[in-house]
């Protein structure tokens, strides 16, 4: 029988919220820092945009609802 606590239970899980939280979280950081250099190029034109451009304004776009999602997943018990 399991003798172990519903809330040693529920640390493994908390733990996976919290990782996944920092993942969603630093994304756009990563996506606008480390990966602008392998997307740095002109063609093909986005909107009329160079790629890189279009690439900067859809993650600077995507980030607040990266962190909505953080934050809702931070709520939930």
């Amino acid at each position: 029988m399991n003798s172990s606590s519903p809330q040693e239970r529920t640390r493994p899980r908390q733990r996976w919220r919290e990782a996944l939280r920092v993942g969603i979280a630093l994304l756009p950081v990563l996506m606008l820092s480390i990966a602008v250099p392998f997307v740095n190029r002109i063609d093909p034109r986005i909107f009329g945009l160079p790629f890189v451009l279009a690439w900067i304004l859809a993650w600077v776009l995507a980030t607040p609802a990266a962190l909505l999602l953080v934050h809702r997943l931070e709520r939930r018990p």
